[in-house]
């Protein structure tokens, strides 16, 4: 069982801060990062303001769906979210993440991998753990709010233990 959790665990670490089984303390709103300061929240906040808006949906067909969220324009490499939680419970294919604050759903990441066959983890992320991401958005509701985004993995080691890939997206010539 550990040959395949350790290769998990260096590649959540490696795509952004994760820590798969400690819960953070909750981040009171109060001392949540500051847009400005934060140029991943900012790029969140921008998108949830188009997606909330009165051309909301014309938004989402013609920039998001099927495209790499952060784009490759971006100067940011990935979205960051607290995880809430994960479905199913014990071998999570789609976590639902609070983007804005630590306690608000607002994305549901779904994790694929190569053939879109759904990809669970071995284990559950636990409540309160922070991760980065990126992937591509297929749908969305305006109310309540909440965008879903697949994430690709890779599988490792007897195709056994997936893995968030970690290599650089390629850009376009």
């Amino acid at each position: 069982m550990r040959q395949f959790v350790i290769p998990l665990l260096l590649s959540l670490v490696i795509v952004g801060d994760v820590r798969p089984f400690a819960p953070q303390t909750p981040v009171r709103d109060d001392t949540k990062s500051n847009p400005s300061n934060d140029p991943q929240l900012a790029r969140w906040l921008d998108l949830k303001r188009e997606l909330q808006g009165p051309n909301a949906k014309q938004y989402f067909e013609t920039f998001l769906r099927d495209a790499v969220v952060p784009a490759k324009t971006d100067s940011i490499q990935a979205l960051r979210g607290t995880v809430l939680s994960g479905k199913p419970a014990k071998r999570p294919t789609d976590l639902v993440l609070a983007m804005s604050d630590s306690h608000t759903p607002e994305v549901t990441v779904t994790l694929r991998d190569s053939r879109q066959n759904q990809a669970p983890l071995l284990r559950p992320l636990a409540p309160g753990t922070v991760m980065e991401f990126w992937g591509i958005p297929v749908s969305f509701t305006q109310n309540p709010f909440m965008l879903t985004i697949e994430v690709k993995v890779e599988n490792g080691p007897a195709g056994a233990n997936p893995r968030v890939m970690t290599q650089p997206r390629k850009t376009k010539p």
